[in-house]
């Protein structure tokens, strides 16, 4: 039963890691590509992505 939840703990943190680096990934894109994004708006997007 505790290797279950240890399991399950270990792939919810791999799944969070993972879309963390997905939006980093994703702001460095829409900046790298100059898009007139503002930085306000990059911050909503990014808040509701989490």
């Amino acid at each position: 039963m505790i290797g279950d939840q240890t399991a399950k703990r270990q792939e919810h943190n791999a799944k969070n890691v993972i879309r963390l680096l997905t939006r980093f990934l994703f702001v460095w894109f829409i900046k790298e590509k100059n898009l007139s994004l503002k930085s306000s708006l990059t911050l909503v997007i990014f808040r509701i992505a989490c």
